[in-house]
């Protein structure tokens, strides 16, 4: 299963960035407009407001931004709604008898940390207003 909560949640930044009433932004009508539930919008929502990225207009209605598109990395995104992402897993049971089981893990704890690190590079280089600017 794929994750698509940093996408979801790309989704949601950009209506919020280029609303022109934030009070037209409710969780049924970004829903409609990402294709999910509205819960599901809820609960990403939460977690945008937890992490400072959005925060109401008025009593839990409309949204903003609480920065610029600018200073939004996907990277700081994805840590607001998927904080314990895990982009390679490794079966951590292999047989230790075997000459590739017993050696396995840490090769590919090596190869995968080298990645994951240019990845979260590449996340934190892509920001919210270099998005918006593809979207007009």
């Amino acid at each position: 299963m794929k994750n698509t909560r940093l996408s979801m949640a790309v989704h949601i930044l950009s209506m919020v960035a280029t609303a022109e009433d934030p009070m037209s932004l409710t969780s049924e009508w970004m829903a409609g407009s990402i294709n999910t539930n509205a819960v599901v919008v809820r609960r990403l929502v939460s977690a945008l407001k937890q992490a400072g990225l959005v925060a109401a207009v008025q009593t839990n209605r409309g949204l903003r931004l609480c920065k610029s598109a600018r200073d939004i990395s996907f990277w700081e995104v994805l840590q607001a709604v998927d904080p314990e992402h895990e982009l390679f897993a490794i079966h951590a049971d292999s047989n230790v008898q075997c000459d590739i089981g017993c050696q396995i893990e840490t090769v590919l704890s090596h190869v995968y940390a080298g990645l994951e690190q240019e990845w979260r590079k590449q996340l934190q280089a892509q920001t919210l207003q270099a998005a918006l600017n593809q979207l007009q």
